[in-house]
Protein backbone atom coordinates (compact mmCIF):
# COMPACT_ATOMS: atom_id res chain seq x y z
CA UNK A 1 0.00 0.00 0.00
CA UNK A 2 1.50 3.83 -0.89
CA UNK A 3 0.34 7.28 -0.57
CA UNK A 4 0.88 9.09 -3.73
CA UNK A 5 1.20 13.10 -4.46
CA UNK A 6 1.54 14.94 -7.54
CA UNK A 7 3.40 18.32 -7.57
CA UNK A 8 3.02 20.32 -11.16
CA UNK A 9 3.36 23.43 -12.75
CA UNK A 10 0.95 25.42 -13.27
CA UNK A 11 -2.27 28.27 -12.38
CA UNK A 12 -4.45 26.72 -9.36
CA UNK A 13 -7.00 25.21 -10.24
CA UNK A 14 -10.55 26.95 -10.13
CA UNK A 15 -12.04 23.88 -8.08
CA UNK A 16 -11.12 20.16 -7.04
CA UNK A 17 -12.94 18.66 -10.27
CA UNK A 18 -10.59 20.57 -12.29
CA UNK A 19 -7.32 20.14 -10.76
CA UNK A 20 -8.89 16.19 -11.24
CA UNK A 21 -9.21 16.80 -14.81
CA UNK A 22 -5.49 18.48 -14.80
CA UNK A 23 -3.87 15.58 -13.52
CA UNK A 24 -5.68 12.92 -15.47
CA UNK A 25 -4.33 14.64 -18.45
CA UNK A 26 -0.59 15.52 -17.03
CA UNK A 27 -0.16 11.43 -15.92
CA UNK A 28 -1.43 10.51 -19.08
CA UNK A 29 0.95 12.72 -20.98
CA UNK A 30 4.30 12.43 -18.81
CA UNK A 31 4.01 9.65 -16.46
CA UNK A 32 2.65 6.51 -18.43
CA UNK A 33 5.79 6.74 -21.26
CA UNK A 34 9.38 7.98 -20.89
CA UNK A 35 10.78 10.29 -18.59
CA UNK A 36 11.03 14.24 -20.18
CA UNK A 37 13.36 16.74 -18.70
CA UNK A 38 11.75 18.01 -15.69
CA UNK A 39 10.69 21.72 -15.62
CA UNK A 40 12.77 24.06 -14.16
CA UNK A 41 10.36 24.62 -11.58
CA UNK A 42 10.22 21.52 -10.92
CA UNK A 43 14.25 20.98 -10.37
CA UNK A 44 14.24 23.70 -7.87
CA UNK A 45 11.74 22.08 -5.71
CA UNK A 46 12.82 18.61 -5.71
CA UNK A 47 16.14 20.01 -4.60
CA UNK A 48 14.80 21.57 -1.60
CA UNK A 49 12.21 18.30 -1.05
CA UNK A 50 15.69 16.59 -0.99
CA UNK A 51 17.28 18.80 1.83
CA UNK A 52 14.43 18.27 3.95
CA UNK A 53 14.52 14.59 3.43
CA UNK A 54 18.06 13.55 2.80
CA UNK A 55 18.98 10.10 0.76
CA UNK A 56 15.33 10.55 -1.21
CA UNK A 57 14.35 8.76 -3.20
CA UNK A 58 14.58 5.19 -1.65
CA UNK A 59 12.33 2.03 -1.24
CA UNK A 60 9.84 4.28 1.10
CA UNK A 61 10.05 7.30 -0.55
CA UNK A 62 9.74 7.04 -4.87
CA UNK A 63 9.34 10.32 -7.01
CA UNK A 64 9.16 10.26 -10.84
CA UNK A 65 9.68 14.11 -11.98
CA UNK A 66 9.50 14.26 -15.95
CA UNK A 67 8.46 17.05 -17.87
CA UNK A 68 6.22 19.86 -15.41
CA UNK A 69 4.73 16.90 -12.79
CA UNK A 70 6.72 15.39 -9.99
CA UNK A 71 4.47 12.26 -8.95
CA UNK A 72 5.27 11.27 -4.95
CA UNK A 73 5.01 7.85 -3.72
CA UNK A 74 5.22 7.09 -0.30
CA UNK A 75 5.04 4.03 1.71
CA UNK A 76 2.21 4.93 4.49
CA UNK A 77 4.90 5.26 7.31
CA UNK A 78 6.29 8.00 5.36
CA UNK A 79 2.93 10.33 5.66
CA UNK A 80 3.69 12.14 8.51
CA UNK A 81 6.55 13.19 7.99
CA UNK A 82 6.35 13.17 4.45
CA UNK A 83 3.23 15.45 3.67
CA UNK A 84 3.48 18.52 5.18
CA UNK A 85 7.14 19.35 3.75
CA UNK A 86 5.99 18.65 -0.05
CA UNK A 87 2.58 20.80 0.29
CA UNK A 88 4.59 23.36 1.83
CA UNK A 89 7.61 23.51 -0.66
CA UNK A 90 5.02 23.26 -3.47
CA UNK A 91 3.39 26.42 -2.27
CA UNK A 92 6.45 28.19 -1.43
CA UNK A 93 7.87 27.23 -4.90
CA UNK A 94 4.06 28.23 -6.97
CA UNK A 95 3.29 25.04 -7.91
CA UNK A 96 -0.12 22.71 -7.58
CA UNK A 97 -0.30 20.29 -5.08
CA UNK A 98 -2.80 17.67 -5.80
CA UNK A 99 -3.71 14.58 -3.27
CA UNK A 100 -4.95 11.59 -6.36
CA UNK A 101 -5.92 9.42 -3.62
CA UNK A 102 -9.20 12.26 -2.11
CA UNK A 103 -8.73 14.30 -5.42
CA UNK A 104 -7.98 17.46 -3.13
CA UNK A 105 -5.78 20.50 -4.18
CA UNK A 106 -3.67 21.14 -1.09
CA UNK A 107 -2.77 24.99 -1.94
CA UNK A 108 -6.28 25.86 -3.18
CA UNK A 109 -6.63 28.27 -0.19
CA UNK A 110 -4.56 31.66 -0.61
CA UNK A 111 -1.09 31.09 -0.61
CA UNK A 112 1.09 31.80 2.72
CA UNK A 113 3.57 34.65 2.66
CA UNK A 114 6.60 34.69 5.08
CA UNK A 115 8.38 38.44 5.18
CA UNK A 116 11.58 39.52 6.94
CA UNK A 117 13.34 42.04 7.25
CA UNK A 118 15.05 41.03 4.19
CA UNK A 119 12.00 40.89 2.69
CA UNK A 120 10.20 38.28 1.36
CA UNK A 121 10.86 34.66 1.97
CA UNK A 122 9.82 30.86 1.04
CA UNK A 123 8.70 28.53 3.70
CA UNK A 124 12.08 27.47 5.44
CA UNK A 125 12.48 24.02 5.48
CA UNK A 126 14.34 24.12 9.27
CA UNK A 127 12.21 26.75 11.36
CA UNK A 128 14.77 26.84 13.96
CA UNK A 129 17.45 27.53 11.70
CA UNK A 130 15.61 29.95 9.85
CA UNK A 131 14.43 31.76 13.04
CA UNK A 132 18.09 32.09 14.65
CA UNK A 133 19.04 34.24 11.24
CA UNK A 134 16.33 36.27 10.97
CA UNK A 135 15.94 37.03 14.73
CA UNK A 136 19.61 37.30 15.01
CA UNK A 137 19.78 41.38 15.32
CA UNK A 138 17.59 43.95 16.93
CA UNK A 139 14.49 44.88 14.87
CA UNK A 140 14.77 41.33 13.32
CA UNK A 141 11.17 40.15 12.73
CA UNK A 142 9.22 37.40 10.82
CA UNK A 143 5.58 37.85 9.67
CA UNK A 144 3.40 34.92 8.31
CA UNK A 145 0.13 35.77 6.58
CA UNK A 146 -2.79 33.78 5.92
CA UNK A 147 -3.89 35.78 2.36
CA UNK A 148 -7.10 37.24 4.85
CA UNK A 149 -7.18 41.07 5.73
CA UNK A 150 -5.51 41.30 9.28
CA UNK A 151 -4.84 37.59 9.57
CA UNK A 152 -1.26 37.24 10.35
CA UNK A 153 1.18 35.93 13.33
CA UNK A 154 4.50 37.38 13.78
CA UNK A 155 7.38 37.35 15.93
CA UNK A 156 10.26 40.39 16.37
CA UNK A 157 13.60 41.24 18.29
CA UNK A 158 12.67 44.10 20.24
CA UNK A 159 15.99 45.32 21.30
CA UNK A 160 16.94 41.44 23.12
CA UNK A 161 13.43 40.72 23.67
CA UNK A 162 11.62 38.07 21.94
CA UNK A 163 7.60 39.18 20.82
CA UNK A 164 5.16 37.16 19.85
CA UNK A 165 2.22 39.07 17.82
CA UNK A 166 -1.07 37.57 16.25
CA UNK A 167 -4.22 38.73 14.66
CA UNK A 168 -6.97 37.03 13.61
CA UNK A 169 -9.58 39.76 12.07
CA UNK A 170 -10.41 42.72 13.98
CA UNK A 171 -8.61 44.96 16.71
CA UNK A 172 -10.29 42.96 19.60
CA UNK A 173 -8.38 39.89 18.11
CA UNK A 174 -4.81 41.16 18.24
CA UNK A 175 -2.45 39.89 20.94
CA UNK A 176 1.37 40.63 21.99
CA UNK A 177 3.25 38.11 24.38
CA UNK A 178 7.41 37.74 25.79
CA UNK A 179 8.85 34.60 24.44
CA UNK A 180 11.50 32.82 25.97
CA UNK A 181 13.27 31.23 23.01
CA UNK A 182 13.20 30.40 19.45
CA UNK A 183 11.85 26.86 19.89
CA UNK A 184 8.36 28.50 21.62
CA UNK A 185 8.19 30.88 18.41
CA UNK A 186 8.57 28.01 16.08
CA UNK A 187 5.77 25.87 17.55
CA UNK A 188 3.57 28.86 17.85
CA UNK A 189 4.12 29.73 13.91
CA UNK A 190 3.67 25.85 12.83
CA UNK A 191 0.20 25.76 14.87
CA UNK A 192 -0.74 28.74 13.15
CA UNK A 193 -0.53 27.76 10.04
CA UNK A 194 -1.91 24.06 10.55
CA UNK A 195 -5.10 25.75 12.12
CA UNK A 196 -4.84 25.13 15.46
CA UNK A 197 -4.37 27.51 17.69
CA UNK A 198 -3.39 25.77 21.57
CA UNK A 199 -0.18 27.97 21.56
CA UNK A 200 -2.82 30.86 22.76
CA UNK A 201 -3.17 28.83 25.82
CA UNK A 202 0.73 28.31 26.71
CA UNK A 203 1.42 32.37 27.11
CA UNK A 204 0.07 35.41 28.72
CA UNK A 205 -1.18 37.81 26.00
CA UNK A 206 -1.97 41.15 26.44
CA UNK A 207 -4.17 43.15 23.63
CA UNK A 208 -2.54 45.27 21.03
CA UNK A 209 -4.73 48.60 20.65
Amino acid sequence: MSYDVAVWVGEVPADDEAAGAVFADLAEEFLEGAELEPAAELAAFTEAVNVVRPGSPDESWQVTVSGPIAYFTLAYGEIDDAVGPIEQLADANGLVCFNPQTGRVHNMAPRRGITTAHGAVAVPAHWMAFLGQELRDPNGFVTLQDGQADHYIQAMNADGTLLLEYRDGSPEQHFQTTVRNHLEIADAIQQWLAGEREFVSQHAWERLR
